[in-house]
């Protein structure tokens, strides 16, 4: 009770309250927070001590077995050589290419040497990776695609990369020479393409080729 003038108040305010806001506690913060948490559908954890996860701070059922796994490679095998393209009939994961009978074969091969060979890998979240190095002269009757992608590694959409290009024409290392880069398209249908010349002898790379796979 306080005392004015000798009147008396008779509702005096808690000591510690009057003029001032109390200071929020840390176990105050860390409630809310929680609840913030709990009410947006989410899961809290409390982690032992910095940049460290242990099998507690996990919840049980959330890390799945695909999350862990290496992504598996698929090595593109070699073309056959034979009198017929085998992508001209859907065939996957081979590049493509026929045997021509008067001029030789006319397709896509891995450059080999200091380069890798074309492979695709899927990991367990979905994002499909092109890498090596291939090259090829294309007739301009036969289709100038590079392979045919499995369906499980095809996009949703067509995508288009920046990519590397004349590995094997030193002389692109030089001023006098266009400019070492080409485009590469992965269409939804599967089919890997260099997009504008239909030839590419002096090798294009599928490397940094990267993206999510359609669900």
């Amino acid at each position: 009770m306080k005392c004015f003038g000798g009147v008396h108040d008779a509702n005096p305010e808690p000591a510690g309250e009057a003029g001032s806001m109390r200071r929020p506690t840390y176990s105050n913060a860390i409630s809310t927070v929680a609840l913030f948490i709990v009410l947006a559908g989410g899961t809290a954890v409390a982690l032992p001590g910095k940049n460290t996860v242990g099998s507690k701070d996990i919840r049980d059922g959330q890390v799945k077995p695909r999350d862990l796994k290496q992504p598996k490679q698929l090595r593109v095998k070699t073309n056959p050589e034979a009198s017929s393209d085998p992508c001209a009939t859907g065939r996957v994961g081979v590049l493509c290419g026929y045997r021509h009978p008067e001029v030789g074969y006319r397709g896509w091969r891995a450059v080999g040497g200091q380069y890798a060979p074309p492979t695709v890998s899927r990991d367990g979240f979905g994002v499909v990776r092109l890498s090596g190095v291939v090259n090829g002269v294309v007739s301009s009757n036969q289709s100038d695609a590079i392979l045919i992608l499995p369906k499980r590694l095809r996009p949703a959409t067509t995508l288009e990369f920046s990519v590397a290009r004349d590995q094997l024409n030193p002389c692109s290392e030089t001023a006098s020479c266009a400019a070492p880069a080409d485009v590469v398209q992965v269409r939804a249908n599967g089919e890997v393409h260099r997009r504008g010349a239909r030839s590419a002898p002096d090798g294009v790379s599928l490397d940094g080729i990267a993206y999510r796979a359609r669900r």
